[in-house]
């Protein structure tokens, strides 16, 4: 397939990816006897009027618990923002990795332990198996009808695509490389003098998701050569995101091919950090988000209040604001991400890559010398 298709189109072949064919298992019924499971919506004339009983019954509960591997600063304005907007229902939020919330959520549980109301997955491929395993319930917001096909995930869950991060442009400190010392293209990349690159890239550990995709992305767009001729360069692996963020910014570093771009914008709102990038010419590629119910949630009413909100213009446009790009029509891209919409995007079948995840691990840490 062609890596040549733009911002549309790649949603819709994720979306595809979160419509794998799983067996259903049903979900587990044990906990409160207000249980997730047992949820019926509220009757309502019109959406106004669906969110204020749903709000009504919401302040009931109180509170909202939510997981999320979104960056702590961006997690944490959202969560401002919906508690403005509902005072009276407080978002308690467990923030942490991807594999630190998985094995937390399916621990408890397997220990009939039920925490998390809202559930945030990085990938629509994760959530037929979560479905599968009576992990999380379906949920139809109000306003399902207003998001495009290729914004839709598991149909037996009414998942919806609520946001994309942008990763992998080029990302160079300015003051130790011109723009036109900067590689335009992913194989030009590992093929730099290594005389005077050795040691000066740094990049996050595709042994670990979802850093293993930047992985997958240069094999499926410029092939197993690509990492097996970066490794001449030792590469640094970074601690974790934000030490990309610090390392780039300071000039420790030179280049990065790793970058989440939402970090990007961010640093770029708040300071003057001497750092560009470049757009290779494979393209980019972008992590699905998406936000499901928990079964037997202990407060179902907030967890609906709470996922109508994340899907809303308004909370569309919160999360815009740090510099997600949201999926629902008519929401603007954030300021910086505005090239977004006419980038090439590098399809990445998630479903697939979950399926085979070992081999892919085995496959990066032999080509990279880890």
């Amino acid at each position: 397939m062609s890596a040549e298709i733009n911002r549309r189109t790649f949603m819709g072949l994720a979306a595809t990816a979160a419509m794998a064919s799983v067996p259903l298992l049903g979900a587990c019924r044990s906990g409160s006897a207000a249980s997730g499971d047992d949820w019926e919506p509220p009757e309502a004339a019109d959406y106004e009027e669906y969110i204020a009983k749903l709000h009504e019954a919401a302040r009931g509960e109180g509170s909202v618990v939510w997981y999320t591997s979104a960056q702590t600063a961006a997690a944490e304005a959202f969560k401002a923002a919906f508690e403005e907007k509902f005072p009276d229902v407080a978002v308690l939020l467990f923030r942490a990795t991807v594999p630190q919330i998985l094995q937390k959520f399916t621990q408890e549980f397997s220990a009939r332990v039920h925490t998390a109301d809202v559930l945030g997955l990085s990938s629509p491929g994760q959530s037929p198996q979560f479905h599968a395993e009576g992990w999380v319930t379906p949920y139809r917001l109000y306003e399902y009808d207003a998001f495009p096909p290729e914004a839709l995930g598991h149909p037996d869950l009414f998942e919806v695509i609520d946001k994309y991060t942008p990763f992998a442009p080029i990302v160079y400190n300015t003051q130790q490389l011109s723009r036109d010392e900067v590689p335009t293209s992913l194989l030009a990349l590992s093929e730099l003098d290594p005389g005077r690159f050795d040691g000066r890239i740094t990049m996050a550990d595709p042994r670990n998701y979802p850093f293993l995709l930047h992985y997958v992305h240069w094999v499926q767009t410029a092939g197993r050569q690509m990492p097996q001729n970066l490794r001449r360069l030792n590469p640094v692996i970074a601690s974790g995101g934000s030490a990309l963020v610090q390392t780039i910014a300071s000039g420790e570093y030179w280049l990065c091919h790793t970058f989440n771009m939402q970090a990007f914008v961010s640093l770029k709102a708040t300071t003057d950090a001497p750092v560009d990038f470049v757009v290779p010419e494979e393209g980019i590629w972008m992590q699905p988000g998406t936000h499901l119910a928990t079964a037997n949630a202990p407060h179902p009413n907030a967890a609906r209040l709470f996922l109508e909100y994340i899907f809303s213009e308004e909370g569309q446009g919160e999360w815009a604001a740090p510099g997600f790009v949201p999926t629902r029509p008519g929401v603007p891209l954030p300021a910086g991400l505005e090239w977004v919409e006419e980038a090439k995007v590098a399809p990445i079948d998630f479903a697939s890559v979950f399926a085979d995840i070992e081999t892919y691990v085995n496959d990066a840490t032999s080509d990279l010398g880890l």
